[in-house]
């Protein structure tokens, strides 16, 4: 990843919403911060998987934030998403956390 993202000016951290924070997702956020990179979007991905939870989708911003604070890493979007456009959303993922489920 480093050789790729050493000339890279934005950055896109993946979360499975299901899984939740791992070693992983940490060790990019710091590679993402030791080459100074300061356009980050931080998805939450396969929301589908944990029923579209506010609570859930809440508990990993708010854990991955206090990391991303340790490292002086400030992403621009932290945003919900499902893995597919092929899915058919129910009507509550349309109002989590305010806004509609942005489908990638």
């Amino acid at each position: 990843m480093v050789t790729g993202a050493s000339r890279a000016e934005a950055a896109l951290l993946v979360i499975d919403a299901k899984e939740g924070i791992k070693e992983n997702s940490k060790r990019h956020g710091h590679i993402v911060s030791m080459l100074g990179i300061k356009q980050v979007v931080v998805l939450v991905n396969k929301m589908d998987l944990v029923d579209f939870s506010k609570e859930v989708y809440e508990a990993i911003i708010s854990e991955f934030g206090e990391f991303c604070k340790k490292l002086i890493l400030s992403p621009l979007i932290i945003s919900p998403s499902v893995p597919s456009t092929e899915i058919i959303l129910p009507k509550n993922a349309q109002i989590l956390c305010g806004m509609k489920v942005p489908l990638f």
